[in-house]
């Protein structure tokens, strides 16, 4: 299979857990990578001092257009808005800008089914993994539940089935994104700080 991202210049916005995850899964792929971050290289502390052995060049202390120039691709993490004004450069530049979840889920045929809903996902998720376990089925949990989905790819063993909980932050930056089995457990009013109604 070609490797699509040799030599790729990619951005990774947010160093969380998804970031971190998105990092080692570039640097397998020999991608080049930007990591860029609101917070500085000192309250990211010993993350990016792990981070070093993938080479990445740093763009701490605040998300700025410099950290998009000569990208060819910006995947976000969850918790990063991708709707604040600092994309619009990378989107007139024509970039594309992704989230990990669109990213893992082209990644694996294996079927996904993903659980969304302002409450009650995380317990289904669980539910879900659990009564497929007792069943036999070689499952794995994971997305917003606690796993990226990119650890998943990274990852050598492959399930049978993948639960997938996914929230609406997720759901932002999917494009193909397209589950076997979708489950929407609710809508209810919540998180204001990013939705304007």
């Amino acid at each position: 299979m070609t490797n699509k991202f040799k030599g790729k210049h990619v951005c990774v916005v947010g160093i969380g857990r998804t970031g971190q995850a998105l990092v080692k899964y570039f640097h397998g792929q020999g991608a080049k990578i930007t990591i860029t971050d609101k917070k500085t290289r000192q309250e990211v502390g010993s993350v990016a001092d792990m981070l070093e052995e993938y080479e990445p060049t740093w763009e701490l202390g605040g998300i700025t257009p410099k950290a998009f120039a000569n990208q060819e691709l910006i995947v976000v993490s969850p918790g990063v808005n991708q709707n604040d004004k600092v994309f619009d450069v990378a989107r007139q530049k024509n970039i594309p800008i992704i989230g990990e979840l669109e990213l893992a889920s082209s990644l694996t045929t294996t079927p996904i089914i993903a659980i969304t809903g302002t409450n009650g996902k995380s317990t289904v998720t669980r539910l879900t993994y659990e009564f497929l376990k007792e069943s036999g089925v070689d499952a794995w949990i994971g997305g917003n539940y606690g796993t990226p989905l990119i650890e998943y790819i990274n990852q050598k063993h492959k399930a049978k089935v993948l639960v997938v909980e996914v929230s609406s932050f997720q759901l932002e930056t999917v494009d193909t994104f397209k589950p076997q089995y979708s489950v929407m457990m609710n809508i209810a009013e919540e998180n204001f700080d990013r939705y304007k109604s």
